[in-house]
């Protein structure tokens, strides 16, 4: 499956047979075929180090991602570590700079940068 493949090629997750497992439930397979897709995280190539780091510092993810012994990748061995995971591929966790409140999102419209709007003025 191309969800898999996507995840394993990344050589992140300590057992891939942990994703593996899900291909078989309608709901994570098509989650899955979204990451392969779509995941921001995956097509902006963003470094398993950083992804680690993410998952260590952002609230709603600590102790709720565990890691392997020497940090190096991610263990997933609870239903909620998968579903977590999956929301961390698709870029779902996300930090207001105003506030800096944190909010999980599904849709994430791109902005467009203040130098793309000075033909309006």
């Amino acid at each position: 499956m191309l969800g898999i493949s996507a995840i394993e090629s990344m050589d992140i997750i300590a057992d891939i047979n942990s994703i593996k497992e899900l291909i078989d439930d309608v709901k994570y397979a098509r989650k899955l075929t979204r990451v392969a897709k779509s995941s921001p995280v995956i097509l902006a190539n963003i470094e398993n180090e950083k992804i680690i780091e993410f998952c260590k510092i952002y609230p709603v993810l600590v102790n709720r991602i565990r890691f392997n012994e020497d940090g190096t990748k991610i263990t997933l061995d609870t239903k909620v570590s998968k579903d977590l995971f999956i929301k961390v591929l698709m870029d779902d966790f996300l930090t207001s700079q105003l506030t800096q409140f944190y909010y999980e999102s599904l849709a994430k419209d791109a902005l467009k940068l203040a130098a793309d709007n000075t033909k309006e003025n």
